[in-house]
């Protein structure tokens, strides 16, 4: 099967999963491929495991497939691929096998061959994702063609809980948005809820890559890279962020590759790898480095959500502030409560492993591989239980990126996850055991 079919098919699958809809709401019955209902693709989400290889072999860059996971509060739980470095290249082995892809009857298509003037046909394009974005409604999947789109990506339009708007690059990491926009921009800022953004190559001159404005929003199987975030400002920067702090709740940010991001070299604290500051989402499955803060920081109104099976390293500055995770004080009434650290690997950043910052509640530290950083634990307010404390012994473990980040067979990180807290897949989309379960984002 085709890359860009498995894509669609597990990026159809991972909504399905990702809404907390029973297989049911979904649909049932049978079919071919291409007319096969969400419930039969999401049964098929394995497949993008057996039929591609995707090794990180590449010049200080990561390789990633999409994933999926379920958020144990309101929302989504997403995944997202990417690999970047200062300078990159990705390798990607897949079958050439095609088959149909399965579609939505509501479908805008974007190429840079195309014009804003079309109908955005598939046969008639538009040329850009703004003009795709000013008239998709719920239920719409905006297909966007591989190739270079030199736009700073706005969209304000909503979906609903059981029909999102999907923005989805047909070819995983094909469609590339290099936003010309500066200073304290996003690269795409999403003002609407129940928005799915999967699969792009995201870099740009600004502070963020992809910012979510909205409740129930997801960002998976996305590379974002290369954010400078220059000057180090009070507004701060991210890689993903998450950040209506106005009654806005739910959010995935799954499979995600997100390195080099922030002005790397200095002392700036203020610029994140995945900032979620809104209650009640999940952050799992991702692979993120270079980042000049914290690889996950947590704040403003962020609250019970599950920070699970990541993998995160070099990250952190010289003054040794920023590292792994950080939660952080909640600036709204609700104090920081209810938070799930599980299942991480934290290894070898500059920096603190995990820190608590602020008045917290009760937050879960449980079955995290934390070694290799400047401190591995900072202040915590709750007790961390069944760490390990050892190197993760990944296939090749390079720091700056381009390595290989599965586990190698004598990895202390197999079978010491808790299968409580752990995604159904993992960062490849293979299929977790429920009886056991393995640290990182990649299973063994």
């Amino acid at each position: 099967m085709h890359n860009s079919t498995i894509f669609q098919l597990k990026a159809r699958a991972m909504l399905c999963t990702s809404l907390t809809v029973l297989l049911a709401a979904c649909g049932g019955g049978s079919g071919t491929d291409a007319t096969q209902t969400d419930a039969q693709l999401l049964a098929r989400r394995h497949y993008w495991q057996q039929t591609t290889t995707t090794s990180p072999t590449t010049s200080t860059s990561t390789t990633t497939s999409p994933t999926t996971s379920t958020s144990t509060t309101t929302s989504p739980t997403t995944s997202t691929s990417t690999t970047t470095s200062p300078t990159t290249t990705t390798s990607t082995t897949t079958s050439s096998t095609t088959t149909p892809v399965a579609t939505s009857t509501k479908n805008y298509y974007v190429a840079t061959t195309g014009s804003d003037s079309n109908p955005g046909t598939q046969a008639a394009p538009f040329k850009t994702i703004k003009k795709a974005a000013s008239v998709a409604t719920a239920g719409y999947i905006v297909h966007v063609a591989d190739g270079t789109y030199n736009e700073q990506v706005t969209t304000n339009s909503s979906g609903t809980a059981s029909a999102y708007i999907t923005y989805v690059s047909d070819n995983k990491w094909g469609a590339k948005i290099v936003s010309p926009g500066t200073g304290t921009t996003a690269a795409w800022q999403n003002n609407g809820d129940y928005v799915a953004i999967l699969g792009f190559d995201v870099t740009g001159g600004g502070a963020v890559g992809i910012n979510h404005s909205g409740s129930g929003d997801i960002a998976s199987y996305n590379h974002v890279h290369n954010i400078p975030a220059v000057g180090c400002t009070g507004y701060g920067g991210a890689g993903i962020g998450f950040d209506n702090y106005n009654g806005k709740s739910g959010f995935l940010a799954d499979s995600n590759v997100v390195n080099d991001i922030g002005p790397l070299g200095t002392t700036c604290f203020r610029v994140q790898g995945i900032y979620p500051s809104i209650p009640n989402g999940t952050v799992s499955n991702n692979i993120i480095y270079r980042v000049v803060g914290y690889a996950i920081n947590t704040g403003h109104n962020s609250y019970t959500s599950k920070i699970v099976n990541n993998t995160m390293f070099g990250n952190g500055n010289p003054s040794l502030d920023g590292g792994g995770i950080v939660i952080t004080a909640n600036d709204f009434a609700t104090q920081s409560h209810g938070f799930i650290v599980a299942n991480n690997i934290i290894y070898d950043n500059q920096g603190i492993g995990v820190h608590e910052e602020g008045s917290q509640g009760a937050n879960t530290y449980t079955n995290n591989l934390i070694y290799g950083n400047n401190t591995n634990w900072g202040n915590l307010g709750s007790s961390h239980t069944s760490d390990v404390a050892a190197a993760p012994q990944f296939v090749n473990y390079i720091r700056t990126g381009g390595g290989n980040y599965r586990l190698g067979s004598t990895s202390p990180a197999i079978g010491k996850g808790s299968t409580s807290y752990a995604p159904s897949t993992d960062f490849d989309a293979a299929i977790r055991s429920t009886t056991v379960n393995d640290l990182g984002a990649y299973k063994y």
